[in-house]
Parts: C-alpha cells; sequence; structure tokens
C-alpha cells in the first residue's frame, strides 16, 4: 500500500511539471543571453516562433508562448496525502533582436 502511495505522488509531482507542447518554459530562458544569443540560435533551439514581426529601424520581435507553472510548498493532511498549490503564468514571451540578429532585450509576461 504504501509503495502504491509513494508511485501515485511522484506520478503527480510529474505531471505538475510537464510543459504543455509548443510552450517556453521559465527555465529555458537561462539560454537568453542578451548581447550574445542569435535569432538562429533561438529557431534552433526552440523552433519557430509564434509570430515575427519587423520594426522600421531593422530590429526583429519574436513571440513564443510561455508558461511558467510555479509550485507552492507541498503538506501532507491525514488521509488526504500530499497537497500543494501550483500558480501558472502564460502570455507571449516577446524577444527583441538587432538588424544583425543579436538578443536585445525580452520580456517575460506579468
Amino acid at each position: 500500500m504504501r509503495l502504491v502511495a509513494i508511485l501515485l505522488m511522484a506520478a503527480w509531482l510529474c505531471a505538475c511539471t510537464a510543459t504543455p507542447e509548443g510552450y517556453i518554459d521559465h527555465a529555458k530562458l537561462s539560454q537568453l543571453s542578451v548581447g550574445t544569443t542569435t535569432y538562429d540560435q533561438i529557431v534552433t533551439s526552440w523552433g519557430q516562433p509564434m509570430s515575427t514581426s519587423t520594426l522600421p529601424d531593422g530590429r526583429q520581435i519574436a513571440v513564443y508562448p510561455y508558461i511558467w507553472l510555479v509550485t507552492g510548498p507541498v503538506t501532507s493532511i491525514a488521509g488526504a496525502g500530499p497537497v500543494g498549490s501550483t500558480d501558472t503564468r502564460t502570455g507571449p514571451l516577446s524577444l527583441t533582436f538587432n538588424p544583425a540578429g543579436v538578443l536585445q532585450s525580452y520580456q517575460e509576461p506579468r
């Protein structure tokens, strides 16, 4: 019985940390380095953006769908097992590249 409870808890935790297909999760932002990362590197790593646009000055904006699952503390309630809270932040992640294709800035959803 205890093994079943442990396996169920492990499956629940894995399901809570899975990123929906096509979304960029918060952990991938560590791949970004303003002034160094290029548009081609991002497309190779993350795939094609959801949308792109070019500004009159030649800068390019790439938009990716973003998700951040923030899991709160897990506690145990007698009879209910582990209980925790999850806050989900989703929206567009905008990356701005200079005319040479180098990352100039990025903006996470709030």
